[in-house]
């Protein structure tokens, strides 16, 4: 009984030793990292100018919609000018199942939310919370919405004067 208690001990006492060991040797022992270059999402940014001010859009889209998820269609061209304004463009994507349905309450359409869009058809795009200010479909050249956008998307050019606290 002693032996095996010894024994056990000691084997103890060895991995103890063995884990401390292999935690200080790790950095010598490491695999270099390969660093990868980032990956550009959109390959044909936006042509849109600042209009000066931030701009905010409301954007439809589906699940099923063959223009939204085109190169270059309605998601890429949305992306194209954060990427190109990052302070200026702020926009919130409502995705339903369907482009023949897209006032679901899969797309946002709950309650107390007033839905003033469009109840079917996807692309379709909104900007400055007004439904005036409308582009529906998408093309192909990331362009889409970049005179809305530069124009100022039907919001005042005071807009930053005012925040949230």
């Amino acid at each position: 009984m002693q032996i095996t208690a010894r024994s056990m001990a000691l084997t103890i006492v060895l991995l103890f030793v063995g884990s401390l060991m292999a935690g200080f040797t790790t950095d010598y022992n490491g695999i270099e990292q390969e660093n990868l270059e980032e990956e550009i999402v959109v390959q044909y940014p936006s042509q849109a100018t600042s209009p000066g001010h931030v701009v905010f859009g409301q954007y439809i889209s589906s699940d099923n919609c063959g223009h939204c998820s085109k190169q270059g269609g309605g998601s890429d061209a949305h992306h194209s000018i954060k990427q190109n304004h990052p302070d200026e463009y702020v926009y919130v994507t409502y995705m339903s199942r369907s482009f023949g349905d897209t006032d679901t309450a899969a797309a946002g359409n709950v309650a107390p939310y007033n839905w003033a869009w469009t109840a079917s058809g996807a692309p379709d795009a909104y900007f400055g919370d007004r439904t005036d200010q409308r582009q529906s479909g998408a093309n192909s050249a990331y362009t889409t919405y970049d005179q809305l956008f530069s124009s100022g998307g039907g919001m005042h050019s005071s807009v930053n004067d005012y925040g949230m606290t």
